[in-house]
């Protein structure tokens, strides 16, 4: 049996309603902008995001996986890259989530038989080099992110740029896009942490 024999016999979910080539056109385009946005001159604009980011890293830190996720838009998208100029379309990426992946990946962190997951490891965000502007009616953040793990393989490290887009819904503010650009991404990664 040939390759293409066997997967047109894989089941494949049903595409995302919303997750359409404008979207991915707007993903691109917003990581292609990023070394262009001006200086972030919004100090309570600033410090609102720095408490959003801050707060949604506890979550994660304390395995409030639920609360987490909560944070998270209805057609939220979760990108890591595995380039820098890659397109998520055409190209393998470490990680690349819409709302209902992420919900699976919880579900399955969850489950107590995700094996490196089970007991949950330890885990610390550190973020800093916080910048927010307003963008479309939501606003648009960018910092520096340091989260280390510690599994039975040893202390794992992950260094690189958040880019969120965020948005209001149901009265709260919901991440829209959340990109992380790892500052090693064409390197081996082991199972990359939340962000």
């Amino acid at each position: 049996m040939s390759a293409e024999e066997l997967m047109a016999q894989v089941p494949s979910p049903a595409p995302s309603k919303w997750l359409d080539d404008a979207r991915y056109a707007e993903l691109v385009a917003l990581r292609d902008g990023v070394a262009s946005l001006p200086p972030s001159t919004d100090a309570a604009l600033r410090h609102e995001a720095e408490a959003f980011l801050y707060h949604h890293a506890r979550l994660v830190d304390s395995h409030d996986l639920l609360g987490w996720l909560a944070g998270f838009a209805r057609e939220a998208v979760y990108w890591i890259p595995s380039d820098r100029a890659g397109d998520p379309r055409r190209s393998v990426q470490v990680v690349f989530d819409d709302r209902r992946r992420l919900e699976d990946r919880i579900a399955r962190m969850l489950s107590g038989v995700a094996w490196s997951e089970t007991p949950p490891p330890p885990v610390s965000h550190a973020i800093t080099n916080v910048e927010a502007w307003d963008h479309d009616g939501g606003r648009r953040i960018v910092a520096t992110v340091v989260v280390s793990v510690v599994k039975s393989s040893g202390r794992h490290t992950f260094t690189g740029r958040l880019d969120d887009v965020h948005v209001e819904e149901d009265g709260a503010w919901r991440i829209r896009n959340r990109r992380i650009d790892l500052v090693d991404s064409d390197r081996h990664i082991v199972t990359a942490p939340l962000f």
